[in-house]
């Protein structure tokens, strides 16, 4: 994410670092798919940190980027509503596939609003449903899907790497470390903010 920044921010674009840099949103989205699937976490603790930080990094964003759209925080919380708002539906009675359908056509127009647009948000139920129902026929669709996020460049080493590597935690048996999100949620604002004013004193 940081060499993504500061190609964007300080750099001509160069665009193997911000492929490489591009790999931490879909990361981000598979461990908050994995806390809820694996480790339990109830999806509804991340409401109010996305939302909180997402607000307070927004204006940053904005300045940063010269740019309107919500950042990436947003775009986190709207995959998290997807997948409450899923089980709140089963919950109701609401079929499986009724209520992806359901929650998808309420999250469609939202998603046009967020960074990696339509195809951002849905990253997290994506790995949740593949971490719950794994299977081999996934892989290559994971592998299109990140494509089609336009996070990675089309034939890429980056997607050769990074759909194994995802592969892997469900098929190898171990846990994947926790780190305080605290870190993250307050980085992003700051680096973004540090980056820009680099940018202006240089």
């Amino acid at each position: 994410m940081l060499s993504d920044h500061i190609n964007q921010i300080l750099l001509l674009y160069v665009p193997p670092l911000s492929n490489f840099g591009r790999l931490a949103f879909p990361l981000f989205a598979f461990l908050i798919a994995y806390n809820i699937v694996r480790r339990g976490v109830a999806p509804q603790r991340y409401l109010l940190p996305l939302l909180g930080f997402g607000l307070l990094s927004q204006p940053v964003h904005m300045w940063a980027f010269d740019r309107s759209e919500l950042n990436i925080l947003f775009t986190l919380l709207l995959g998290v509503l997807y997948v409450l708002l899923v089980r709140w539906l089963k919950e109701k009675g609401v079929p499986r596939y009724a209520a992806h359908l359901l929650a998808l056509s309420l999250c469609v127009v939202p998603s046009s609003y967020v960074s990696y647009k339509f195809f951002g948000p849905f990253l997290i139920p994506l790995f949740a449903a593949f971490l719950k129902f794994p299977s081999p026929i996934a892989v290559p669709f994971l592998g299109i899907y990140l494509m089609l996020t336009n996070l990675l460049a089309p034939i890429s080493v980056y997607t050769l790497l990074i759909v194994p590597a995802l592969v892997a935690v469900h098929y190898v048996p171990f846990t994947l470390p926790r780190s305080s999100k605290w870190i993250f949620y307050g980085f992003y604002p700051l680096h973004l903010g540090l980056l820009k004013v680099l940018q202006i004193a240089t």
